[in-house]
């Protein structure tokens, strides 16, 4: 574990583990997990249990020897530091790394320059600056920054590349990252875009100035094109955030990465096995909270007005109940959360089915006790305990059960069911045959046929009933605010 530092890549950090006695096996699976240097020094105990499981003993002994490590990088000086750096973490070339052996004056000279100033950008990129906002335009304020560097005589050694960084660190800590030197990761983009933009120059690409005269600030916006982040960078800026303690998560930071990432993952995602859960938030633990499974289904599901949609149903919920117990009367008035909860739990036992496969509980449990013994559940599928305070002055509570505990964030019933339906669409989950009541939920309250579920003949009787009411009753009554 020596030889590992902040900088050390995935193949380093998988070299020295097996020079510290670990098994092929182990070094591996750090390795297909992207473990780099910066990672393992800050890996978190339940990572390692969850990389290992099983393994009490070989996660003891990496997590002895990784607390070792750590103490032993923290306590060597910063010229100590350097001199581990591995050449293959830095993105600069060998002929620019010699370089560095023997500056000329003139390129001290364009150094002191860069430290000295700032670039002039676009407008965009000086409010996101501004308001610490620059990750949701990251990749468009490295190639200005990139610009600016070979208009004003180029970077060519690490050193200045660091020193540089550190200068626009200082003046923008918000282009910064976890770690010892925040400014390393700009430092390695911008070294990345400098040599991409120099191969065009030399190619002599249509598009690309000769970036040794200086240029103006409007013909740098104007040849800067817009580039987005890739899912696999997204996922490791999101998996370095969530190592940081919760109270100094950037949240905000989190859901535009989750945001910008959607469409890739959302493919990736359906590609994996049906019923992989673990698997998938083991490669996307953002999708283990509740908030980012909550935003997660709201980009999956455009619901108009959800509040419409949910009177909507429980008034025609009523309807149907009434008509089949032979009672027209129905009370079509605003809705209180205990009669509402009433619907559902008769709305689950009158689509109830029987089959042939495993029993399992009801995917809507309700209880009114004081104190609730909860503990996980990984072998059935996620189902919701809802819990009826005694105190009709106290919200309801709910609580999604898997393989572990989910509070949902919501006191509403509304709330507590988007929070089960959104963890079946962010997991991409099918609906077990015994759970009709969420594919009616899907149809009637979601108004979603994308997910197709299997209808029982208790749920084909019942909408035949429940679709006649709302053909009757559409423009009939006046939607009710929920209680």
């Amino acid at each position: 574990m020596e030889a590992i530092t902040s900088h050390s890549s995935c193949e380093e950090v998988r070299e020295a583990l097996l020079k510290s006695g670990f098994s092929e096996t182990t070094a591996d699976l750090f390795y297909e997990n992207e473990v780099d240097g910066m990672s393992i020094l800050n890996i978190k105990d339940q990572d390692l249990f969850l990389m290992l499981p099983n393994k009490i003993g070989l996660v003891r002994k990496l997590i002895v020897m990784i607390d070792e490590r750590k103490a032993q990088v923290a306590a060597l000086p910063s010229s100590s530091v350097v001199k581990l750096e591995s050449p293959s973490s830095s993105s600069l070339s060998e002929n620019e790394l010699e370089q560095e052996q023997v500056p000329e004056q003139g390129h001290v000279q364009e150094h002191e320059r860069h430290d000295t100033a700032v670039p002039n950008y676009s407008d965009r990129i000086k409010t996101l600056l501004e308001n610490g906002r620059i990750i949701e335009d990251f990749d468009k304020f490295i190639e200005e920054t990139a610009y600016y560097v070979l208009s004003h005589g180029d970077i060519t050694s690490r050193r200045r590349y660091a020193e540089f960084g550190r200068h626009m660190y200082e003046q923008f800590p918000c282009i910064g990252f976890s770690g010892q030197q925040p400014w390393s990761f700009f430092c390695k983009k911008l070294s990345q875009k400098i040599r991409n933009l120099r191969w065009k120059r030399k190619k002599g690409l249509n598009g690309y100035p000769d970036f040794t005269s200086k240029i103006t600030r409007t013909e740098l916006h104007s040849t800067v094109r817009e580039i987005h982040m890739t899912l696999k960078q997204c996922t490791k800026l999101i998996a370095d955030e969530l190592r940081k303690p919760n109270v100094q998560q950037n949240r905000t930071l989190l859901k535009h990465l989750q945001k910008i990432s959607y469409k890739d993952r959302r493919q990736d995602i359906a590609q994996a096995e049906e019923g992989a859960v673990q698997d998938i938030l083991k490669k996307y633990p953002l999708l283990s909270d509740m908030e980012y499974i909550h935003l997660e289904f709201q980009m999956l599901i455009k619901v108009g007005d959800p509040a419409a949609s949910w009177t909507a149903l429980l008034v025609n919920l009523e309807k149907a109940m009434s008509m089949e117990r032979n009672n027209e009367e129905g009370s079509y008035v605003e809705y209180e959360e205990v009669h509402a909860l009433q619907l559902i739990v008769q709305l689950q036992s009158k689509l109830k089915t029987r089959s042939k496969g495993k029993k399992l509980p009801p995917a809507i449990s309700v209880t009114d006790a004081p104190t609730v013994q909860l503990s996980g559940d990984s072998n059935n599928p996620p189902r919701l305990l809802v819990i009826h305070h005694q105190d009709p002055a106290r919200p309801l509570s709910g609580f999604v059960i898997t393989d572990r505990i989910y509070i949902c964030k919501e006191n509403t019933l509304l709330g507590i069911l988007y929070d089960l339906l959104g963890c079946y669409y962010a997991w991409n989950l099918s609906f077990p045959v015994q759970y009709q009541v969420l594919g009616f939920l899907q149809s009637y309250l979601l108004k979603d046929g994308r997910k197709p579920f299997f209808k029982s003949s208790a749920y084909i009787k019942f909408q035949k009933t429940f679709e006649s009411v709302c053909d009757e009753s559409s423009e009939e009554y006046v939607l009710t605010k929920v209680g």
